[in-house]
Order: C-alpha cells, then structure tokens, then sequence
C-alpha cells in the first residue's frame, strides 16, 4: 500500500498503510481524520436492491403464494423476518430451495410484506371503524386488541365448517390433548388451565385454575372476540356453556 496517500482535513498526508493502522487501534479522533456517517446510503442502497429485485436480478428466492409469483433475495428477507431467517439459515428443506411456497397467505398480503422489506413503507387500509362487541369504558388501546383479535377472521375464512377454532392470549397454552375431550354435540367450550403468575413454574396456590383458551366450531363462531367475551360455569376441567 506505500504510495497511496490521503489527505485529512487539516491538509496532512498520511500512508493508507498508517491510517488503516490507526483505525486498527482505535485511536481518538485527531484533526487528520474525520468520520462520517451517510444518511442517504441505506435509504439509496436499499432502494437499488429493490430495483434489482423487480427486475428480477440477482434473486436467489421466488416466493410462491396463490398464483403469484415474488422475485426476492434470501438475505434480505432473513434480516428483516425472523420466520423467513429460520426458514433459510435453519435445516428446513427451504434454504436449500430456489422456489418456496408459502400457504394459507393471502397473495397481495404478502407482496406488501416483502415489498415493505426492501422499502419500509406500508399502507395499513384496515383500521378499527366500528364498536362491536366492545366493553364499556374502553380506551384505544383495548379497541385496538378487539380489531387485532377479530381479523383473526381473515386467516380462518376458508376453512370447513366443522374445523376447530381456538382463541387464547398469549400466555394461554392449551392442552392438545384435552381436545379429544371436545364432543361433537356441543358447539362451545373453555380450556381450564392452571393459573401461573409471572414466571412459568409459580403456581397460584389460591386460585389455581384458569379459564382461558376457548373453542369452538367455525360455523358457530360469531367472531373471535365475541367468543372470547363469553362468560364461563364452574366445571371441573372444561366449561361448557350457552352464550348470550
């Protein structure tokens, strides 16, 4: 590298080889050398990439949903998405996969997802409009949990009739095997479950069971808040009941 120089901001010139030394360790900032930060250069940058992307160069991954058909690049779908970043650093048959199909996904859906990767914008057209099945008093953010758990609706539109439906918080794991216990006469039920607090292994001794996951056939369910605003009867282990 002798020969190559660089002029600093106070006019000195240094040897690429010294400078690159100095960055090595970590020296403090000095009048010959100034840092600089492009705020441009990830906005450009990955606009570029988006431009390869639609003219199809240099992906590596087409994702297929429905019948269409989403050009892409593996490393950028990983680094935004931590289900696509299992999916292709992970030992599932798709990293090693040129074409992936992606089911049960609404097509135009996921084009935005994607495109929202490499662009950071979205438009987000289905906003709360409407009070149903809300409890008095409710501020926006319960509001916003109503409209989040009804479009659970959209995932479940195109399944059978007779197809289980099951609703739970979070921190509300059901029982698989307590499914089988679901008979075909009745068309609702709640999972009791036992009643942790804070920490997965700290049982409430005073309260130990919870009525938390609730289920019920899809052409019975009105919507999923509206089963999850259900009220439940005392029974041991399961909870059957009539809604208003």
């Amino acid at each position: 590298m002798t020969g190559v120089t660089t002029i600093g901001a106070g006019g000195s010139a240094s040897s690429m080889g010294e400078l690159v030394q100095d960055l090595l360790l970590d020296r403090p900032p000095s009048p010959a050398r100034l840092a600089y930060t492009s705020e441009k250069h990830p906005r450009s940058t990955f606009s570029e990439l988006n431009l390869i992307r639609k003219h199809h160069e240099l992906c590596d991954v087409v994702i297929l949903v429905g019948n269409r058909k989403i050009f892409s690049h593996k490393v950028i779908l990983a680094a935004c998405s931590p289900y696509f970043r299992a999916m292709f650093t992970g030992e599932l048959a798709e990293s090693r996969q040129t074409e992936v199909t992606i089911r049960d996904v609404d097509e135009t859906a996921m084009d935005i997802l994607v495109d929202f990767c490499y662009t950071s914008y979205i438009v987000v057209e289905e906003l709360p409009k409407n009070k149903e099945n809300l409890k008095k008093n409710w501020g926006p953010d319960w509001i916003r949990e109503n409209f989040h758990r009804n479009s659970l609706a959209n995932g479940y539109k195109n399944f059978s009739d007779n197809d289980l439906i099951m609703i739970s918080d979070l921190d509300e794991i059901p029982d698989p095997k307590k499914i089988s216990e679901f008979r075909d006469d009745e068309k609702y039920a709640c999972f009791i479950q036992k009643n942790f607090q804070q920490k997965i292994n700290l049982l409430n001794t005073s309260q130990k069971y919870w009525a938390g996951t609730k289920i019920c056939k899809k052409k019975y369910l009105k919507s999923p808040q509206w089963l999850r605003n259900i009220k439940t009867k005392k029974r041991p282990f399961w909870k059957f009941y009539k809604p208003k």
